[in-house]
């Protein structure tokens, strides 16, 4: 029977994302807390952890966003007037 990553992380008194990442240092894909996990791994998991064989997985590179745009506060942006416009003769 397979395990939740979320019930080995409790089990284990850890986080499901530290989980998770050790799990990917193991070579097995873990996407979510949700994923289920076998038996075999989840033993392989606690083993590896009470060894202190287990190092958790760099996490991935994040990039910065783009800065927006700024505008000038000498030229404020023009808008459309609200007033209507007299219908063409």
């Amino acid at each position: 029977m397979s395990k939740r990553v979320y019930e080995i992380a409790k089990e284990l008194g850890l986080s499901s994302q530290d989980v998770r990442a050790m799990l990917g240092a193991m070579g097995v894909v873990a996407k979510s807390h949700s994923s289920t996990v076998e038996d075999a791994v989840a033993v392989k998991l606690k083993e590896a952890i009470a060894k202190g064989e287990v190092k958790e997985a760099p996490a991935p590179a994040r990039t910065a966003r783009p800065k927006r745009p700024t505008r000038s506060a000498a030229a404020p942006a023009k808008r459309p007037s609200a007033e209507r416009q007299a219908p063409p003769p």
